[in-house]
């Protein structure tokens, strides 16, 4: 442990093993990890090392990233923690293994470069002016954005202890210093939005009203509060399709870190086991699509701007996440799928009609309000049955005839069996009498 934290004081790259694995990834360390998955009987794991060491020149003397490497042929138990590996791989992780994201690029240092400096900008940013807001969007476009203004010094202080709890989850901080930023003007004209933010200056008018008359005696904290007159806005901020969630509590810490974290993942997020833990957690659903290719992924994400405000979102390329599009019972090779998982009840929900986005999201509502029969291992046997039975419902009369006739046959079977299993042990009892 000495030995490692002496030669990694600053970028490097090193062979991760099960001896120092537990040192490199864990939840408590502050530096970033990319880490190339190798064999030495891969051809393409040839030009891997000689791009390891260009990105260890590329970081030298920066000490809140590490370069890794495992040879999977030796450490195979080690690799096999990381989701559906083949090598090469690649994957950046910010803490335990948990939040390990594959890096789905070329295998060019130009490529990689581009991947690590979004994932590595700061978790809290200043901005002083339009063009850094839209320089660090750009930046950190696939993240969840917090974006904050006319926060007091104690606020701060709380977004700043959220920052670094969070700090191995996809989200940033993105304080506004300046006046009349045009993210309001061309993202908050939509009525709902529109009202959430009025609702939340209310919000807060009344909560200054009410210090304001308990404060009638003390004209020291009321200056103070005259000079925070503006009120503070925080919203979460999806940059791809502009998609603007605002809260709409009173400022108090347990009412903001609920609201960060139950947005801390984009409303379309890297699947990885921290996301299903995360949403686990939150005894929460998410909406997923899976697909070998992402040819639906682009369509999805604009869709994603009117999902319900609560509900997240990820997309799994089966090609790569074998394991998890096993566990979810998701056949590869017939094209996407949409699904909403909810891995705290193990309850499935699968969409089985055209790709329209209206049809889409009149689904997604109703399974949130209850009307969609779920499936899945937490269903059990009847949950089972009634998945089969709104299949063969859908599929036409012939299919739903089948399954009425298979389930009268299997209903009879084990009534008849019931019955003479009564009838046999009323015969035995009558002849010991």
């Amino acid at each position: 442990m000495i030995t490692f934290i002496l030669l990694c004081k600053f970028a490097c790259s090193i062979p991760i093993s099960r001896e120092n694995s537990s040192a490199v990834f864990n939840q408590d360390t502050s530096k970033f990890i990319f880490v190339a998955l190798i064999s030495d009987y891969c051809p393409h794991c040839k030009k891997v090392p000689p791009i390891l060491s260009l990105l260890e020149e590329h970081y030298n003397n920066k000490d809140y990233i590490l370069i890794g490497e495992i040879k999977c042929d030796y450490e195979k138990m080690l690799c096999n923690k990381f989701p559906d590996v083949v090598t090469p791989s690649f994957y950046f992780v910010k803490g335990s293994l948990e939040s390990a994201e594959q890096y789905h690029g070329a295998i060019e240092y130009s490529e990689m470069i581009s991947f690590i400096e979004k994932k590595i900008s700061p978790s809290f940013i200043n901005l002083s002016n339009e063009q850094e807001f839209e320089k660090e969007c750009e930046k950190i476009n696939e993240s969840s954005i917090f974006l904050l203004q006319n926060f007091n010094n104690q606020q701060l202080n709380e977004i700043h202890k959220m920052s670094i709890e969070f700090h191995s989850y996809p989200c940033h901080f993105l304080n506004i210093l300046y006046k009349n930023p045009k993210i309001w003007n061309k993202n908050l004209t939509q009525k709902e939005n529109q009202h959430k933010l009025n609702q939340q200056k209310e919000n807060q008018q009344k909560e200054n009203q009410q210090k304001d008359n308990q404060q009638k005696d003390n004209p020291q904290k009321d200056n103070q509060q005259k000079e925070n007159s503006e009120n503070p806005v925080l919203c979460n901020f999806y940059y791809p399709n502009k998609r603007i969630v605002c809260f709409d509590k009173s400022f108090t810490p347990k009412k903001m870190r609920k609201f960060v974290k139950k947005h801390v993942y984009p409303v379309v997020g890297p699947v990885s086991q921290q996301f299903m833990n995360h949403s686990k957690k939150l005894k929460t659903s998410v909406l997923l699509l899976s697909d070998e290719f992402p040819y639906f992924e682009s369509a999805f994400r604009q869709m994603s701007k009117n999902l319900p405000d609560d509900l997240i979102s990820g997309v799994i390329s089966c090609a790569n996440n074998k394991v998890l599009c096993l566990n979810l019972m998701v056949q590869t090779g017939q094209g996407p799928k949409i699904l909403i998982y909810n891995p705290y009840k193990r309850y499935i929900w699968y969409y089985r009609k055209d790709f329209n986005e209206t049809s889409i999201l009149e689904w997604t509502n109703n399974v949130l309000k209850g009307k969609v029969r779920p499936t899945g291992p937490g269903t059990g046997f009847f949950g089972y049955l009634g998945n089969l039975f709104d299949i063969s419902r859908d599929n036409g009369m012939i299919s739903f005839s089948i399954y009425v006739a298979a389930l009268a046959t299997l209903i009879l079977v084990f009534v008849v069996g019931t019955a003479n299993t009564v009838y046999r042990r009323n015969k035995l009892y009558q002849k010991l009498d």
